[in-house]
């Protein structure tokens, strides 16, 4: 199993919009089949934090996940949305393989 996360830091007085934003990119990718995704708010330390974590049955499945969501218009016009809710720079992707 592989498992996907990126972690993006949320801009001051945009917490309700981007948190409609990542339930809107949660339910696009889990309707598309792709993986199961999930999206969670940080409870402790820097609390503007959005998490989204994806779990894939492979590296494949991952790629081609991402190969169709750099392809779909619809997917890049939802991505397009979110980009003023996020702080430049802070948005990280992780991939890690279950032991």
């Amino acid at each position: 199993m592989i498992c996907w996360m990126r972690e993006a830091v949320v801009r001051q007085g945009h917490m309700a919009e981007a948190r409609t934003f990542a339930r809107d990119i949660v339910a696009h990718d889990n309707n598309e089949g792709a993986g199961t995704f999930k999206v969670f708010h940080a409870r402790y330390g820097q609390l503007n934090r959005l998490l989204w974590t994806a779990e894939f049955a492979d590296m494949a499945a991952l790629e081609a996940w991402q190969a169709r969501s750099r392809d779909y218009e619809q997917a890049q016009a939802i991505l397009a949305r979110g980009i003023p809710l996020f702080v430049d720079g802070s948005i990280h992707d992780s991939v890690f393989e279950a032991l």
